[in-house]
């Protein structure tokens, strides 16, 4: 057992090598820094984990130990992942109530160095640099970085995750909450379909305006495609069964996630925002090339979606999930899975932000959600497999 880890962490060195070299001459307008590395990484950790590779203190005694042997004991292979600079938030008290569930939180530099919380698998930095001693990738993201994020996710996976809740330290389950999502492998519902050869504007999907809020649009929605934009015409079927969906995302109650231009035009700084959606709604699957962008709270991802988890590390905050989401769709369709939304099940207090600031992070998303969706529309693989696919799409997109 431990001599196959070993024999996987090889080549993944030697995968990062030739991958990082290769990027060098292909970084372009998207500057997908690390993209490569990252893909390379969770495939080979998903290689390891479906041959039942075992990631336990044993394996890691000579090179540096996944687990922490104060680490809460596993109580499921379903897992909450998420990254803080604050003490434990009301909202993440909660989510460590839920018994069903692990959670591991990332810390950062600004991390509170006496952070704990019971049943929680904390990741502080010092826990971060014994790990890098195993995971070369962990060495390689930057600080102050919401994308440290990922070594949440490959801890998950590295102790047998079959299900990632993706979410924030200012959101909280609501409604039914976790077990609104769809674990089981088939279910009848929803499904929002259009002729492939349709233009891009309608096989868009708007979540917000499909839960009744026809003035709102998600974070990531191509602009020049909102005015005109409608569901009014589009083919919906009623399925008595289909797959159930690899990414499933709530919406969310009070704050949801909307862009800085939305909030600049409606939002009352001196307020916290009250917006609400039809609780009512189906939850809708989309089918192949059919886009709608998603973030990084709220989500729930299983185990077939994890190689498209990693998060872009040189585009901003604002930027790094919406890019993933678009990126996620195309590789997922490729393995005939999907993405799916569900009516809220979470409530958001965002945290304080400065809407100019988002504003600015935010800037490539206005400018190239639209060109990056046609080109997604657009690509074919060449390759024979999914690992190889997904590093061509990300040179072909860098």
């Amino acid at each position: 057992m431990v001599d196959a880890r070993k024999n996987l962490l090889k080549e993944d060195e030697r995968s990062l090598v030739i991958i990082n070299t290769s990027f060098l001459q292909i970084r372009k307008a998207f500057n997908f820094c690390m993209v490569l590395s990252v893909i390379a990484f969770v495939v080979i950790n998903l290689f390891a984990f479906k041959f039942n590779i075992s990631y336990n203190g044993e394996d890691f005694k000579e090179s540096g130990s996944l687990i922490n042997s104060k680490m809460p004991t596993i109580v499921s292979n379903r897992w909450i992942v998420l990254t803080t600079v604050n003490q434990p938030t009301k909202d993440v008290k909660y989510l460590a109530t839920l018994s069903k569930w692990n959670v591991v939180v990332v810390a950062d530099l600004k991390t509170p160095k006496n952070w704990t919380l019971d049943r929680v698998h904390f990741l502080s930095v010092e826990t971060q640099k014994s790990m890098s001693e195993t995971l070369n990738l962990v060495r390689k993201l930057p600080y102050k970085s919401y994308t440290r994020k990922m070594i949440g996710y490959l801890y998950a996976i590295a102790h047998g995750a079959e299900w990632i809740y993706d979410t924030d330290d200012d959101n909280r389950p609501i409604f039914g909450g976790l077990d609104t999502f769809d674990f089981a492998d088939e279910l009848s519902g929803v499904r929002f379909e259009r002729n492939h050869s349709d233009p891009i504007i309608n096989r868009l999907f708007n979540p917000y305006l499909f839960y009744g809020r026809p003035d709102m649009w998600p974070r990531g929605f191509p602009l020049e495609y909102f005015s005109q934009h409608n569901h009014t015409d589009a083919n919906f079927r009623l399925c008595e069964v289909q797959k159930r969906a690899a990414v499933q995302q709530g919406l969310v109650d009070m704050d949801p996630d909307v862009d800085a231009i939305f909030r600049l035009l409606h939002a009352n700084p001196t307020k916290v925002s009250s917006e609400h959606f039809n609780r009512h709604a189906p939850s809708i699957i989309l089918g192949q090339k059919m886009y709608s962008p998603w973030n990084s709270q709220n989500t729930l991802f299983h185990r077939n979606a994890f190689f498209t988890m990693f998060l872009p590390t040189t585009v901003s905050f604002r930027t790094t999930d919406i890019w993933r989401s678009y990126f996620s769709q195309k590789l997922l369709h490729l393995i005939d899975e999907y993405v799916a939304f569900y009516p809220v099940n979470a409530v958001q207090i965002r945290n304080a932000h400065n809407y100019l600031k988002d504003f600015e992070d935010e800037q490539e998303v206005y400018l190239k959600s639209g060109e990056l969706l046609k080109f997604l529309d657009e690509w074919k693989c060449s390759q024979n497999s999914t690992a190889n696919c997904a590093i061509e799409l990300a040179e072909q997109f860098g």
